[in-house]
């Protein structure tokens, strides 16, 4: 694939906790979740949040400086009155917050 066909439906670099990302073929709404986890794990989800949600980085600079992830062009609609970001932040809010809640096991 060319690097300037990629997009968000196909992330293949860097790598959260043991899982590099080159391995498989992940979208853009399975790294947040996957780094939402990790965040979690590490106890370091709280601060994250709180660092995204004051503005200081983007998420796409939070997750390439955290975990080495590089997107492409974004694949995904929002709301006409947000700014990419400020989706890719709503999303990936959402993520954390998934992520801390236990889920049951049937």
């Amino acid at each position: 694939m060319a690097e300037s066909s990629l997009t968000d439906l196909y992330i293949s670099k860097g790598q959260i906790g043991q899982r590099p990302l080159s391995s498989a073929c992940y979208t853009w709404s399975e790294i947040l979740q996957l780094a939402a986890i990790e965040l979690w794990r590490r106890g370091e989800a709280d601060g994250a949040r709180v660092t995204l949600k004051a503005g200081r980085q983007s998420v796409r600079e939070f997750l390439r400086v955290r975990f080495g992830i590089i997107t492409r062009a974004r694949e995904f609609w929002h709301r006409e009155n947000w700014t990419p970001d400020r989706a890719d932040l709503h999303e990936f809010l959402g993520a954390l917050r998934e992520a801390k809640t236990p889920k049951c096991e049937a």
